[in-house]
C-alpha cells in the first residue's frame, strides 16, 4: 500500500528527530515518542538487548507503561515479562518488521501473560527487529489493545522506513561505543601492570572488559544467589556498592579494602574515573590480594592443592570448624570433610595443624 504524500513528510520529520538524539537512551525515547504517533500506540518498548543472554538490559526504555509493569520491564532478565517476549519473537523470524498472528492466545497462562498482556489487554503486536548480520542490536514491540484494530499493510510499510534510520543510528552509536571502551581498556592496561585484576566498566558499571585474574576475584567475591539474579557483566554487590557511592560522590579515584571470604585474603580496590570528551564516564577498576597472603597461595599450588582446597585450607587457618567452612563455602558438611581428606593425603599430614604447619614452612628452591 503506498503512503500518502502527509505520512512520507511525517515520516521524513521522524527520522530528522531521531538523527538529532544524543546518546542511545535519547534515542530511543525519542524513536517510541514518533513511533506511537506514526502508528497509534500508546504501548511501546525499545529493548537495546532484547534476548537478555547475558546481563539485564538496564537501556529498556518504555512508553506507556503503568509503575507495576515498568517494574516488571526492568527486573532481571528471568522474571522480564519483555525479555520472554522478545525470545519468543526472535526464534520466529529473521526479517526486520512482522505482525505475528494469534500471539496473545500462544502465550495463554504464561508470566508475559499475567504481567503484561492482561493488565493492558493487549491484543496486536508489532515487532521490529534492528537487525545486524543476523544479530539483533535492538527490538522495538508496539502494541495495541483489544479495542483497537489489528496492524494492516500501512503501518508495516511506515515501520520498515523508520526501522532503516533508526538502525543506522544505532549502528552509529554501536561503533562509539565500542571505540570509547576500546579506549578505556587501553588506559586501564596501561595503568594496572603491578594489579593482578583490571576490569573495565561503563558508567552503569557493567563490565565492558576484564582480565583473567580479575575474572576469578570476582568469581569468588559473588554470592551463590548472586550468580543466579546478577548476568555475567555485573558487578558483585560488594564492589557495585562501593562504585556507586564513588561515582556519586564524583571524585577522579578512591582506594578501599575489602575481604574476599571465600578466597580467604583482603583485597585492595582502586577505582579510577575515565573521561572521554562529552561521553558518560568509565571506570577502571584494579584489584589487588593482600601481598602477604601471595606466598602462602603459591606453596599451595605447588603442593597440588585444587582452588577449593586452597579455600578450605583459608577457611581453617582463621579457625572455622567444618559446619563454619561449610556455611561460608556454600557447600556441604560431607563435602568439607572430603576435601579435609586429600588435603590430609596430598601434604602427607593427619590435622589441621599439620596443614598449617606445613603450608607456612614449606621451603622453595
Amino acid at each position: 500500500m503506498q503512503l500518502s504524500d502527509y505520512d512520507v513528510m511525517q515520516i521524513a520529520k521522524s527520522q530528522q528527530h531521531i538523527a538529532d538524539s544524543q546518546s542511545i537512551p535519547d534515542l530511543q525515547a525519542r524513536t517510541l515518542a514518533r513511533i506511537s504517533k506514526l502508528l497509534r500506540s500508546e504501548i511501546c518498548v525499545f529493548m537495546r538487548d532484547p534476548e537478555q543472554r547475558v546481563t539485564t538490559d538496564r537501556r529498556i526504555v518504555t512508553l506507556g507503561f503503568d509503575a507495576a509493569t515498568e517494574f516488571h520491564a526492568q527486573a532481571n532478565f528471568k522474571d522480564n515479562p519483555l525479555a520472554l517476549w522478545a525470545r519468543h519473537m526472535r526464534n520466529r523470524w529473521r526479517i526486520p518488521v512482522a505482525i505475528p498472528t494469534r500471539m496473545t492466545d500462544r502465550l495463554r497462562n504464561t508470566f508475559l501473560d499475567e504481567h503484561f498482556i492482561q493488565p493492558f489487554r493487549i491484543q496486536h503486536t508489532m515487532a521490529i527487529g534492528l537487525l545486524q548480520d543476523g544479530q539483533y542490536l535492538g527490538l522495538i514491540g508496539v502494541f495495541r489493545r483489544d479495542n483497537e484494530p489489528e496492524f494492516g499493510a500501512e503501518d508495516l510499510n511506515k515501520a520498515i522506513l523508520i526501522s532503516f534510520h533508526v538502525l543506522s543510528t544505532l549502528r552509529r552509536y554501536r561503533v562509539e561505543e565500542d571505540l570509547l571502551d576500546s579506549k578505556r581498556i587501553v588506559a586501564a592496561m596501561s595503568l594496572g601492570a603491578e594489579h593482578r585484576g583490571v576490569i573495565v566498566t561503563n558508567s552503569q558499571f557493567e563490565i565492558s572488559y576484564r582480565n583473567l585474574p580479575a575474572m576469578e576475584i570476582v568469581e569468588k567475591l559473588k554470592s551463590p544467589a548472586e550468580r543466579d539474579t546478577r548476568g555475567l557483566n555485573s558487578l558483585p554487590q560488594a564492589l557495585y556498592g562501593r562504585c556507586l557511592r564513588f561515582a556519586e560522590a564524583g571524585t577522579a579515584s578512591e582506594t578501599f579494602e575489602c575481604d574476599v571470604p571465600k578466597g580467604g585474603y583482603a583485597l585492595q580496590v582502586k577505582i579510577y574515573r575515565c573521561e572521554h570528551r562529552d561521553a558518560p564516564p568509565g571506570y577502571a577498576i584494579y584489584l589487588t590480594p593482600d601481598s602477604s597472603t601471595l606466598p602462602h597461595l603459591k606453596k599451595m599450588q605447588t603442593l597440588g592443592l585444587t582452588t577449593r582446597e586452597i579455600d578450605v585450607v583459608n577457611a581453617v587457618a582463621t579457625g572455622l570448624t567444618t559446619s563454619q567452612i561449610a556455611d561460608r563455602l556454600c557447600i556441604s558438611f560431607f563435602t568439607v570433610q572430603s576435601h579435609l581428606k586429600s588435603i590430609y593425603c596430598k601434604l602427607d599430614v593427619h590435622n589441621r595443624a599439620g596443614v598449617l604447619n606445613r603450608i607456612t614452612n614449606v621451603e622453595f628452591a
